[in-house]
């Protein structure tokens, strides 16, 4: 009989959301009773580091995400008795074992007219369908997620998705003023300033937010900075367009781009914000949140997709497009005792070791 295995893709690791997702279950993992014997996939790069931090058999593989080669290479390395997670949906077609995918949002197909290359287009609206339908199980990560995979895809069963809230890091918290300041001065950002912290793609609404930040200084010259804290294509035609506004409407000494900012250094950085702007108009869940409350950072955000499943009444949530009301939000909000109580109790919902469970729970149901 054949050595039954959990294999799970950490190619995604130190890759944006995917990659925390994937890094923060491995963690709670390795605390915790795995149901098999587990197996992590990875970059060669990353593999003597998580070799030396997990107790877990780490494999190299290396074929590119979305490519032809990584469907074959799935099947070289895995076997027909393994139970395989693949923590986004670039799963192997021809893959005879169980099959677990998460599937964070639906924003390729939800909003196509912010992903035009070719390679998006054929995963979302041919591959991503075969991969949803062959799966076993589909775990997604808010409610609002589950209900856009029935929303496209009517055929799935309900029964067949389950959904796991992320989870909270505690390595975010307040931290001291003093070493805030020095971080904040790192960075060179001034004493006062918001911030909002995502990747720079459209979706983002990065160019509504710069139209809002435009006319509250007009009304408040003194108004605090604006700091994009992510990882963008500078080159791009949309970070492109960010910057034209910003010269043309000479906003360069206000608004700054930092895209070198260490994960250790993010909970300063919120620490000292007046507030995380978090204008966005599709999220699956949005990890910004819940740090920026665990920071108890005041948030103005809006009210689109899962965001106000993530924030509850932890937040000022506004329409996108109500630039008056979002105005009226930057000139006024203050760091208050009752924002801080609400964020405590907010945050408290979202728990790792919840979430790793949950998953355990789901694995345990495919593991014979």
């Amino acid at each position: 009989m054949k050595s039954k295995r959990l294999v799970i893709d950490g190619r995604h690791l130190y890759i944006s959301g995917i990659g925390t997702y994937t890094n923060n279950l491995l963690t709670t993992y390795a605390n915790l009773a795995m149901p098999l014997p587990t197996c992590v996939l990875a970059k060669k790069q990353y593999t003597k580091s998580l070799q030396a931090n997990f107790p877990f058999q780490i494999q190299t593989f290396n074929p590119s995400i979305y490519s032809v080669k990584e469907q074959f290479r799935f099947l070289s390395i895995t076997k027909s008795s393994d139970l395989l997670h693949v923590p986004h949906y670039n799963a192997p077609l021809l893959f005879q074992g169980k099959l677990i995918v998460t599937l964070h949002d639906l924003c390729h197909i939800a909003l196509k007219e912010f992903f035009s290359s070719p390679l998006q287009r054929a995963y979302s609206s041919s591959f991503l369908p075969l991969i949803l339908k062959k799966a076993n199980h589909i775990i997604t990560v808010s409610q609002f997620s589950k209900n856009e995979i029935l929303r496209y895809f009517p055929k799935i069963k309900e029964e067949k998705i389950t959904t796991i809230p992320l989870g909270r890091d505690e390595f975010f918290f307040p931290r001291d003023p003093e070493s805030s300041k020095i971080v904040r001065a790192k960075y060179g950002l001034a004493k006062d300033y918001f911030i909002t912290v995502g990747n720079y793609k459209e979706h983002k609404n990065l160019d509504g937010l710069l139209r809002i930040y435009k006319k509250a200084m007009q009304q408040n010259r003194e108004l605090p900075d604006l700091a994009f804290v992510g990882q963008g294509n500078a080159k791009g035609v949309y970070m492109q367009s960010l910057f034209a506004y910003i010269t043309r409407n000479r906003m360069q000494d206000k608004v700054h781009f930092i895209s070198n900012v260490s994960y250790n250094d993010l909970p300063y950085l919120y620490t000292e914000a007046k507030a995380l702007l978090f204008p966005s108009l599709y999220e699956g869940f949005g990890l910004p949140l819940l740090e920026a409350m665990s920071c108890e950072t005041p948030i103005i955000c809006s009210n689109r997709a899962s965001i106000p499943e993530v924030v509850g009444d932890a937040a000022y949530i506004l329409p996108p497009e109500d630039i008056e009301s979002w105005v009226n939000a930057l000139l006024t909000i203050e760091n208050t005792q009752e924002y801080v109580a609400k964020a405590r109790k907010q945050r408290a919902k979202f728990s790792w070791n919840t979430a790793a469970e949950q998953h355990i729970a789901i694995y345990n149901q495919y593991k014979d």
